[in-house]
């Protein structure tokens, strides 16, 4: 049996129930409750692919419960691609039902409601979402204990959340399927959430028009069946000034619902998105014709929202958010395939022939860096233990810098020789190693005074300059910085400042954090998909991190001044554990946006309560699985 494992689910990649454009659903097992599941998965061949899907997960994500909507269960990254488990349906969709079982105009109407709820709990959401696929294939039947049947809708795969809260944002990207599929779409005009309602209307349409014997539910107008999908025919329509089809007539011997329902149809599948009804409303007048009440179904699977906790620190078994989870599996994946191509290689040192382009010294994959390594931070978001290396062995006279951030130093310095605030100046500076005496190292600097340092704290160095100088240089460590994306100019833009190395254009239009400026003005900046490279200054964009909003499954970084997140954690924001200082200057996963300005942050195997002004956004989680992609 061609069977894998995912999570807790066992995959039956030969027992397929449904191939599509967006991928493809197999039968499955949650070996928790031994009970079936759906699993779809959908392949993810570019890095704006992953971009993009890792928003509509976000959209999932926040979209509350509903009856009427195919519950998604989990989600898994895994082999470039995101696997969905959902419900898994013991009756088929409503095509296959409708044709197959040929239920009656009361049941039919029953079902229609249903999905009018769905839709309306979509369009109602903050911000709304439309789902752009409406057809009845998309429409899964789930039996009831007493034996009646629930819609509920299904397949997320073109959905899209408004870019406002406003229910008039407009979108412009054509997607569905092309017998569902409203005039402007057809006609590349932008359109709104109205484009669901269209679709809704034509698989109501459908329904009704459906006879015993028919083995696919097609819409058709009343000049009878066609090759032209009703919405491109009134876009021709539209186009030559000619007269709308007719979908639907009323008639004398049509029972009182039958006629209520006719109405609402020719309200719903009308060419101008103006005239339509909304789906809140559809949802309200089949309500009234069945009896039933949309308000009650939709509060019925609304998610409630856990009481806001003042602790700091937060249980490290949680696993996080969804963004975030699906983020490290891909982390994962990518650190496997390292660690399995690393085995045997040769390790890259320091490039700097203009030809080639000038990459930080290091030693693969096992460096460790010291802004943000997303390998090393990956290692222990997931519970390992981070690699140790041999004491690093300075000879006298050699020139090295103090390379790491004011909390990791405080901490480094504890069992050798202690530290002194007058040290911070030193950090990033370069000096001579005077001597060595038992676990420490004595540097002198320019202006005569030597330190002891713990020697995990020094790199060698062939250079004299400074890390950063904030009266010379326009970038300082721990800036954010956007790479610029346009690889002509930058491969232009890199002569006379390191040379191109083509293994640069995976972290063109990333972002990443400055490390240091050399000696010749050159920024070395720590990418996002954990590689490290020099870059002319002018390739680089200051990124604006004040006034950002936090997201679950955003990369953040937390600022490297002790005095002000701590102060900014006594003001009222659950307070300061000094064990959180390991955590000034470290990235991290955003695990749950809290109310207050309060933010919960993943980092290493501990969740930490932030003050959001103690964070700075370094990449979104959309950003981060596209850079992870694009590395690949």
């Amino acid at each position: 049996m061609d069977t894998f494992r995912l999570g807790h689910y066992v995959v039956n990649k030969g027992n397929v129930l449904g191939v599509g454009g967006f991928g493809i659903v197999y039968s499955g097992i949650d070996e928790t409750t031994a009970k079936k599941v759906a699993i779809k998965q959908v392949k993810i061949n570019t890095d704006e692919d992953g971009y993009m899907a890792m928003q509509e997960i976000k959209h999932f994500d926040r979209l509350p419960g509903h009856p009427n909507l195919v519950q998604l269960l989990d989600f898994h990254y895994k082999d470039k691609s995101f696997w969905m488990v959902m419900d898994f349906s013991d009756v088929g969709d409503l095509d296959v039902y409708i044709c197959q079982k040929n239920p009656n105009f009361d049941e039919k109407l029953r079902l229609m409601f249903q999905c009018a709820c769905a839709i309306a709990h979509m369009h109602s959401a903050s911000p709304p979402v439309v789902h752009r696929d409406i057809k009845p294939a998309n429409v899964l039947l789930f039996r009831e204990s007493g034996g009646k049947m629930v819609a509920k809708l299904s397949d997320f795969g073109l959905s899209k959340m408004a870019e406002t809260a406003a229910t008039t944002a407009m979108f412009n990207t054509a997607a569905g399927t092309p017998g569902y599929l409203a005039p402007e779409v057809f006609e590349q005009k932008p359109y709104d959430l109205s484009v669901d309602v269209f679709s809704l209307g034509l698989v109501f349409l459908a329904m009704i028009q459906h006879n015993k014997g028919q083995e696919r539910l097609f819409p058709h107008s009343l000049t009878g069946p066609t090759m032209l999908p009703i919405g491109m025919a009134m876009f021709n329509a539209n186009q030559t000034q000619q007269p709308q089809p007719q979908l639907v007539a009323i008639e004398d011997s049509d029972k009182s619902d039958l006629k209520k329902l006719k109405a609402v149809i020719m309200k719903m599948a009308v060419s101008d998105p103006k005239e339509r009804l909304s789906a809140v409303k559809v949802a309200k007048v089949l309500g009234e014709i069945t009896g039933l009440d949309p308000v009650v179904q939709a509060a019925a699977g609304a998610k409630s929202e856990p009481a806001p906790s003042n602790d700091t620190s937060v249980d490290g078994d949680d696993d996080g958010t969804l963004c975030g989870r699906l983020l490290e599996e891909a982390l994962q994946e990518k650190l496997k395939k390292q660690t399995k191509q690393g085995k045997g290689g040769k390790e890259e040192g320091r490039k700097s022939t203009e030809s080639s382009g000038k990459e930080s010294s290091g030693h693969g994959i096992h460096e460790l860096h010291e802004v943000v390594d997303l390998m090393s931070l990956l290692r222990l978001a997931l519970g390992g233990v981070l690699e140790t290396h041999e004491e690093k062995k300075f000879g006298v006279g050699e020139k090295v810098r103090v390379d790491t951030s004011e909390a990791k130093a405080v901490r480094l310095q504890e069992d050798h020789g202690g530290w002194n605030s007058e040290m911070k100046k030193y950090l990033g500076k370069v000096g001579v190693v005077k001597y060595k005496l038992a676990n420490v190292v004595k540097v002198q600097f320019s202006d005569g005074k030597v330190w002891s340092y713990n020697p995990a704290m020094l790199e060698s160095c062939d250079d004299e300059s400074d890390v950063v100088d904030d009266k010379t240089q326009a970038f300082k460590r721990y800036d954010i910085v956007s790479i610029e994306k346009n690889k002509e100019r930058a491969k232009k833009l890199q002569e006379n400042h390191g040379g191109w190395n083509p293994k640069m254009s995976s972290v063109l239009g990333l972002k990443g954090i400055v490390n240091k400026v050399d000696g010749d003005g050159d920024v070395l900046v720590e990418c996002i998909n954990s590689t490290k490279w020099f870059f002319n200054p002018k390739l680089l964009t200051p990124f604006d991190t004040s006034d950002m909003t936090f997201q679950d499954g955003d990369f953040v970084l937390v600022i490297d001044s002790y005095q002000k997140v701590k102060a900014l954690q006594d003001s009222a924001h659950g307070g300061w554990n000094e064990n959180m200082r390991e955590s000034l200057g470290k990235a991290g996963i955003v695990s749950g946006v809290l109310s207050i300005g309060r933010i919960r942050v993943k980092l290493s195997s501990r969740h930490w309560v932030f003050n959001k002004d103690a964070l700075r956004l370094i990449a979104k989680s959309e950003e981060m699985m596209q850079a992870v992609l694009q590395s690949d």
